[in-house]
């Protein structure tokens, strides 16, 4: 069975026979994914998923099984992107120190440009 496809939104109603909240998590198309039955309104709990659902919508969830969160994740993600850019910036080092006796050598003036940037 696949996964629910597009974001997910909250409905509510309050059952009459007695004081009774009904939150229903609804997709796009207006089937109930997911309802919440509490004498106190469940509506933080049904906002949460649905918050959730939505923030990882194109996540695999392979992924999100196998992450034990995303803060981790982020970090995990963050760390390679920062090695990657180490090893790009060592490149173009190499790229102007290999090419020192072509000063004007297009690559290296724009590696330069790009190495004065840096924070």
């Amino acid at each position: 069975m696949a996964e629910t496809p597009g974001r997910l939104h909250v409905e509510f109603s309050l059952l009459e026979r007695e004081p009774y909240w009904v939150r229903f998590v609804n997709d796009e198309s207006g089937k109930t994914i997911a309802r919440f039955d509490a004498r106190d309104d469940p509506m933080p709990d049904a906002r949460r998923m649905v918050a959730c659902w939505n923030a990882c919508d194109g996540i695999g969830t392979e992924y999100l099984e196998t992450t034990t969160s995303l803060r981790e994740a982020d970090i995990a993600h963050k760390t390679e992107l920062l090695e990657r850019v180490s090893d790009l910036e060592a490149g173009l080092r190499n790229c102007i120190d290999g090419h020192e006796h072509y000063p004007s050598c297009l690559v290296c003036a724009k590696a330069r440009a790009l190495l004065e940037k840096k924070p």
